[in-house]
């Protein structure tokens, strides 16, 4: 067997494989539309399959030396030879990597850890923008495998240190606590800002408070003048209605006095008239 039909054969195998055919929304309805069976057609369009070959009798001529997948009678269509599990998990087979190098591929990953067990799938994680986060989740043929390869000390070329390696499960574990812990973190942090506001809102109103008692004292002391100056007022305004009372008092006297010396007066004329 080439090289090409090599690539080919393990490039299409991962296509119906456990490890991707479930995963893979498009592949899987193409799949369940014609009980399992999809044009070679549309096979051979995939992206990495047209970086390996894009002529159709080379990758049919792969194909049939397949022990996972079988090809129809005009060999237009392909299938596998088993179908497809109805649930698939494959945690316990699949390992977390961390401290790959920036410009790692799935064929170099898989070079990476093909001597240390049966490779199935390599997955890159990349951060929003596309970039390589530097991890990969790698899976395996079985949790053995799996389990031997955390234990083994393995350096990527140009690295300084061994990667770190652990099972997929343990990383999402580990990595919930640490969520937990942040979540945590932030919530004692927020009770803490909430605790300082709190106070700082206590003594604006204290604040707020003694400059309210001040300015009610200060209205009640202007009360306290506004009425003292009325009631003066109208002392004063007794005092200034009794002078009065007083002058016209001592006016109608003196006009009595004159009305009784007028009164003498008429007398004495009324005297002189009986002498005469």
């Amino acid at each position: 067997m080439s090289d090409v039909e090599t690539k080919i054969l393990k490039q299409v195998e991962f296509y119906f494989s456990n490890s991707n055919l479930p995963r893979d929304n498009f592949l899987k309805a193409k799949y369940n539309e014609n009980n399992g069976w999809v044009d070679l057609s549309i096979i051979s369009s995939f992206k990495r399959m047209q970086s390996i070959t894009t002529d159709l009798p080379t990758i049919v001529a792969a194909l049939k030396k397949s022990t996972q997948l079988k090809l129809n009678e005009d060999d237009t269509k392909i299938t596998r030879t088993e179908p497809l599990p109805e649930s698939v998990n494959t945690n316990a087979q699949t390992v977390y990597v961390k401290g790959l190098p920036t410009d790692s591929t799935v064929d170099s990953v898989s070079e990476l850890f093909n001597s240390h067990g049966s490779v199935q799938a390599v997955r890159l994680r990349r951060n929003d923008d596309k970039s390589f986060k530097g991890s990969a989740f790698v899976e395996f043929s079985s949790e053995d495998e799996a389990k031997k390869v955390c234990s083994a000390a393995i350096r990527a070329v140009g690295a300084e240190s061994d990667l770190t390696i652990s099972l997929r499960q343990d990383y999402f574990k580990s990595k919930k606590g640490n969520d937990q812990d942040d979540k945590k973190n932030d919530k004692n942090n927020k009770r803490r800002r909430n605790d300082r506001n709190d106070k700082k809102d206590n003594h604006g109103g204290k604040r707020r408070n003694t400059g309210r008692k001040d300015k009610k004292d200060e209205e009640s002391a202007k009360s306290d003048d506004t009425e003292k100056t009325e009631t003066e007022s109208k002392s004063d305004a007794k005092v200034e209605a009794e002078s009065k009372s007083d002058v016209k008092a001592e006016t109608e006297s003196k006009s009595d006095v004159k009305a009784d010396a007028e009164s003498k007066s008429d007398v004495k004329t009324d005297a002189e008239s009986k002498r005469e």
